[in-house]
């Protein structure tokens, strides 16, 4: 059996496309059949207003790095381009722009993302927000003594080999 939006083969008793999530056999939009473009078309149910009687108000933070360039870190080509598709999809849902806060490329310095997320994150942000934090680029896997594994980031100015530096 093959998805009807992405065209990629599926096991049979499968209920959505494990590539694209889309129902087997009802139309959707599917992020497969498009290359990199992650569509803003609402599926069929519709997107949770970014204002709603839960949240004051809804942040985010995007982080998208493409020129990476050290030793084991190699450049990447569509980070950038997740951060402003996800930027304008929040607008979309009705976040407000001046709360979606974008570092791309070398404003994604480790110390630029502490400062966004430790302190104006946490200065302009009340305990009834929402905050979205969503990271396109590298990263890296360390297991610690036990032997459980923990997942990295890595910023622009971030070594492989040093993930705590």
């Amino acid at each position: 059996m093959f998805c009807v939006q992405c065209g990629k083969p599926v096991e049979v008793d499968w209920k959505l496309c494990p590539f694209c999530r889309a129902p087997l056999g009802a139309p959707a939009e599917c992020a497969g059949a498009q290359g990199r473009d992650i569509g803003t078309t609402p599926a069929a149910s519709p997107a949770a207003p970014a204002h709603s009687d839960f949240y004051r108000s809804s942040w985010a933070v995007l982080i998208g790095i493409d020129a990476y360039g050290g030793p084991g870190v190699p450049p990447l080509d569509f980070a950038v381009a997740d951060v402003q598709a996800v930027a304008g999809a929040l607008v979309e849902v009705g976040f407000d722009p001046e709360r979606i806060i974008t570092l791309t490329d070398h404003e994604a310095t480790r110390t630029n993302i502490q400062k966004t997320l430790g302190g104006r994150m946490s200065r302009e942000t009340e305990i009834e927000d929402r905050l979205l934090v969503f990271f396109s680029g590298h990263g890296q896997d360390h297991s610690d003594a036990q032997g459980n594994q923990m997942g990295y980031i890595i910023p622009i100015d971030g070594d492989p080999d040093e993930l705590f530096a």
